[in-house]
C-alpha cells in the first residue's frame, strides 16, 4: 500500500508540475488588400541648343533658298544665302539675321496713248534680313513656326541690268521685298518644320517608355512604365537655348518573373501646363515569409528557458509558428516544462523609420491566452518572455532596401531605351508605406520616389 501511495503521489506531483495550458488558437484571417500602382510623373526636358540649331540651319540651308521659275506673272526670283545665319533669343522668339543675295527677272509693259512698250530687266542685290520666329506646337505635336520680317540692310545696293547699262533701283527693290515678304517668311517656316520633326521625337520617346526595364536579377524583377497622359509647358528661351518640359503621367509597377507584356498606346494630342514639378514614384511589393520569419525567431528563442520570479517554475520554448489575423501577426509559441502547450502573442507589424525595421506594435499575450494564464500560470505573465519576444520579433529590412535602391540606381542611371532615347532617374526616398498580411507572408509596399527624365537626342539626325 505504501508503494502504491508513493506512485500516486509522484503522478500528482508530475501532473501539477507539468500542467497543460488549454488555450484556443486564434482563427487565421487576412486582409483583402488590393495594391493599386501609383501615378508617376516622368519629365522629358526639351532643350534645343541655339548654337546647335544655328549650326544645323547653316548646314541645311546652303546655296539657293528659294527659286521661282514660273515667268507667267512676269517675275522670276531666286534667293541665295551668302553668309552664315546668326541666331539669338528674345523672350520666347528666335531672332536671326540671314545674309542673302536676290536675283530677279521682271517683265515690264507700258501702255499709254495707244502705245505699248514691253521689255525684260534683270536685277540683283545682297542684303541682311532680320527675322523673328515664334515657335508653337499644334495639337498633333508638329511645330507651328510664325516668322515675321523685322528689318533689312543692304550689303550691295540693288541694280537692274539692260544690255551694258546698270541702273540703281533701290526704291523698286524695297517695294519688291515688301511684296515678297510673305513668300520669304513662309519659306523659312516650312524649312523649320521639315528640319525639326518634333512629332517623330515624341513618338520615339512615347513608344520607348512602354518597354520594361529589368533592374533586379534574383529574383528577376522588371520596372514597367505605362504612360497615360502627356502635357507640355510653353516654350521659353534663354541666351543659349530654347526650352520646354514635357510631363508624362504614367503608371509605374514592378513585376517579378518573365518580362511583362507590352500594350502599346498611341501618342496623345498636345495638352499644355505651366507646372513642371512632380515626382517619379515606384512601388515594389516585398515581404517576409512566415516560414523564414519563424526560423529567425526560433534561432533566438528555441531552447531558451524562462523562470518564475521564485525560480521554482520554468518553461522552455520548443517551437514558433507565425500566421495572420486581420492586421495582427500571431506568434504561436509551443512551450514545455512547468507549462506545456501553445501560448499566443499578437502585434501589429509597423515600420520604424529611424531604425529601418519592422516591429510588432502593441505586442502582448493574445487576450484569451492572457485570461487562461492569469487563472493557471500567472507567474508566466510576470516573466521576461514577453520582453524577449519584443526584442526578437524585429525584422531589419535596411539591407533589402539598400539592395533594391542600388539595383534601381544602376539600372536607371542612364538606360538607353533606344539609341536616341535615354532614361535617367535619381532615387530620393524609400520606405515601406503599407504593411499587410497574406496567407504566406508579412508583406509591405516599398514606396520609392525621386526624379526621372527622358532625353531625346539627335536633333540633327
Amino acid at each position: 500500500m505504501k508503494y502504491q501511495a508513493f506512485i500516486f503521489t509522484l503522478v500528482i506531483v508530475v501532473w501539477t508540475a507539468c500542467k497543460s495550458v488549454q488555450t484556443v488558437a486564434p482563427s487565421a484571417s487576412y486582409s483583402s488588400y488590393v495594391h493599386t500602382p501609383p501615378i508617376s510623373e516622368v519629365f522629358i526636358p526639351i532643350e534645343i541648343s541655339i548654337p546647335e540649331l544655328e549650326g544645323m540651319l547653316n548646314k541645311q540651308l546652303q546655296g539657293v533658298l528659294y527659286e521661282d521659275s514660273d515667268f507667267s506673272d512676269d517675275l522670276l526670283l531666286k534667293i541665295e544665302k551668302v553668309e552664315p545665319i546668326r541666331l539669338r533669343m528674345n523672350g520666347d522668339a528666335i531672332e536671326y539675321t540671314v545674309p542673302i543675295k536676290l536675283w530677279t527677272k521682271a517683265g515690264y509693259e507700258f501702255k499709254q496713248f495707244g502705245l505699248s512698250l514691253k521689255d525684260v530687266y534683270e536685277g540683283d542685290c545682297s542684303l541682311r534680313i532680320s527675322f523673328s520666329t515664334k515657335i508653337e506646337l499644334n495639337p498633333f505635336w508638329e511645330l507651328r513656326p510664325t516668322t515675321t520680317l523685322l528689318s533689312y540692310e543692304w550689303i550691295e545696293k540693288p541694280t537692274i541690268t539692260k544690255g551694258h547699262i546698270t541702273i540703281p533701283i533701290g526704291f523698286v527693290a524695297d517695294k519688291l521685298i515688301k511684296t515678297q515678304e510673305k513668300v520669304i517668311t513662309q519659306s523659312i517656316d516650312e524649312q523649320i518644320k521639315s528640319q525639326i520633326p518634333m512629332r517623330r521625337y515624341m513618338e520615339q520617346a512615347w513608344t520607348a517608355m512602354h518597354q520594361p526595364i529589368q533592374f533586379y536579377d534574383d529574383p528577376v524583377t522588371w520596372l514597367k512604365i505605362t504612360p497615360k497622359k502627356i502635357l507640355i509647358t510653353p516654350l521659353t528661351g534663354t541666351a543659349t537655348s530654347l526650352k520646354a518640359f514635357v510631363k508624362i503621367e504614367a503608371i509605374t509597377e514592378t513585376k517579378v518573373g518573365k518580362k511583362p507584356t507590352v500594350v502599346q498606346t498611341n501618342l496623345p494630342n498636345v495638352s499644355y501646363t505651366n507646372d513642371h514639378s512632380g515626382a517619379f514614384i515606384i512601388t515594389v511589393l516585398n515581404g517576409v515569409d512566415y516560414e523564414d520569419a519563424s526560423v529567425v525567431a526560433a534561432k533566438y528563442l528555441k531552447g531558451e528557458t524562462f523562470s518564475s520570479p521564485s525560480g521554482k517554475k520554468k518553461v522552455t520554448v520548443d517551437s514558433i509558428r507565425l500566421f495572420g489575423k486581420g492586421e495582427q501577426l500571431v506568434i504561436e509559441t509551443h512551450v514545455s516544462g512547468a507549462l506545456k502547450g501553445a501560448i499566443y502573442f499578437t502585434g501589429i507589424p509597423t515600420y520604424d523609420s529611424l531604425r529601418q525595421v519592422i516591429y510588432l506594435k502593441n505586442l502582448d499575450y493574445e487576450l484569451q491566452t492572457k485570461n487562461v494564464l492569469a487563472k493557471s500560470a500567472g507567474w508566466l505573465l510576470k516573466s521576461i518572455l514577453l520582453k524577449r519576444m519584443k526584442e526578437v520579433m524585429v525584422y531589419d529590412i535596411k539591407s533589402d532596401m539598400i539592395a533594391i535602391r542600388q539595383s534601381l540606381d544602376e539600372a536607371l542611371q542612364s538606360y538607353a531605351l533606344t539609341p536616341q532615347v535615354k532614361i535617367s532617374a535619381k532615387i530620393q526616398q524609400m520606405y515601406p508605406k503599407t504593411i499587410f498580411l497574406t496567407p504566406e507572408s508579412m508583406s509591405f509596399v516599398l514606396f520609392i520616389s525621386g526624379d526621372m527624365q527622358v532625353r531625346v537626342n539627335g536633333l540633327d539626325q
